[in-house]
């Protein structure tokens, strides 16, 4: 997955646009209909691979583990609010625009720090074999979490940001939302319901299943938007009522898996490389600050999401592998860090800093995860037991 996001920094403003600047543009351009082309494949490989790592999910073992997911989102969200708005308030204004009001600049910066990123979170877990571990399944059940209470920060600091006293009522709007999604989810996962679904869906062949799922997927994935959230979060929620309509290791799984990790990952993870110009770090000041934002992003979220584990009784190994899942930043880190450019709160010194900060975190969190929640090999004893002397006859 690194090496993805490589290839898209090669292939980028890096370097592939600073020696070829007008086939890079011609490649991958920046506006207009190729841009738009490449943004919607993007999005589409966002949707299937969230949606089929929400079909791993074990809803009643989620259930179990509600007051923990809680806890660990509460804390995984806060203390790394609190940590990127104290850096947001000693960034000096050469870096801030001056117009800007300090505390929404570091609103805005604490938000985008404070977020995790479901895609890339279930990528990596896809990589290594663990998405159906309950570890994991906590991880992106809090992830989910902290990305809904991500879009209601970035409405808040929008409005406050445009002064057009919209805020409020997105936020009002998305929470109001939020709560009747996971009513309407909690029901449709109940058990009379989810059997008489499977013994409907069972008799459907696979080509059939798996048009349904993607249809599933991608029709939710768009009825979170309409919402006002990132699509990604209504794709989980479709993964999660797909699992519960086909049985578990059914025919339609192993396809869309494959299709999503072998394609769709890979142009994701590019696309995040390619926005990436690595050419503003030379300076001093830029170079300080994107240490400065990384240090504070995966030290605080580690503190608070492993700190909330250990609380709600996961062990020392599984509290850092909670830690390190939320740790990584994606896409909705990135949205933020754009909407804070738009909005004038963001230099593109602080956005390149944000990016950097999602590559490095992602860096971190698939040798941690697989370190902590991949079963260690047993050694084989290089000390034998001494031979027994034979017994002698008396």
């Amino acid at each position: 997955m690194v090496g993805e996001i490589a290839a898209g920094v090669l292939l980028g403003p890096t370097v592939f646009g600073r020696l070829f600047p007008e086939t890079k543009d011609a490649l991958f351009p920046s506006a207009g209909t190729g841009s738009e082309i490449i943004s919607g494949l993007c999005l589409l490989a966002v949707v299937l691979l969230v949606g089929v790592a929400g079909m791993h999910v074990d809803v009643d073992k989620l259930k179990q583990r509600l007051a923990g997911i809680a806890t660990i989102s509460v804390l995984g969200l806060a203390v790394p609010l609190a940590g990127g708005m104290a850096v947001g308030y000693l960034v000096p204004e050469p870096l801030r625009p001056g117009a800007v009001d300090r505390t929404v600049f570091a609103l805005f910066l604490g938000t985008a720090v404070a977020v995790s990123a479901i895609p890339v979170i279930a990528r990596i877990l896809m990589d290594l074999g663990l998405a159906s571990h309950e570890i994991a399944q906590v991880i992106l059940a809090a992830a989910i979490v902290d990305d809904v209470a991500g879009w209601l920060l970035l409405s808040a600091v929008t409005g406050m940001a445009s002064d057009s006293g919209t805020g409020g009522v997105a936020v009002l709007k998305m929470a109001v939302a939020a709560i009747v999604a996971v009513v309407a989810l909690t029901a449709l996962t109940r058990p009379a319901l989810r059997n008489r679904l499977a013994r409907r869906c069972s008799r459907w062949s696979a080509p059939t299943s798996t048009t349904v799922t993607v249809a599933t997927i991608i029709v939710c994935a768009t009825a979170g938007q309409l919402l006002g959230f990132e699509p990604v979060i209504g794709a989980f929620f479709a993964g999660i009522l797909v699992i519960a309509a086909t049985p578990a290791g059914s025919r339609v799984h192993k396809p869309l898996h494959a299709m999503a990790v072998a394609f769709f990952g890979p142009i994701f993870f590019a696309t995040i490389g390619l926005q990436l110009d690595l050419g503003r770090l030379l300076s001093g000041p830029v170079l300080a600050l994107t240490a400065s934002i990384c240090v504070v992003a995966v030290l605080s979220k580690f503190l608070g999401a492993g700190m909330g584990a250990r609380i709600s009784g996961f062990s020392w190994p599984e509290s850092v592998a909670v830690g390190a899942g939320l740790n990584t930043r994606g896409v909705i880190q990135i949205v933020i860090a754009m909407v804070g450019v738009r909005c004038g709160v963001f230099s593109p010194e602080v956005f390149t800093a944000l990016v950097v900060t999602t590559i490095a975190t992602t860096a971190i969190a698939g040798p941690v995860l697989k370190r902590t929640l991949t079963p260690r090999r047993q050694l084989p004893a290089v000390i034998s037991k001494p031979p027994q002397e034979p017994a002698l006859n008396r």
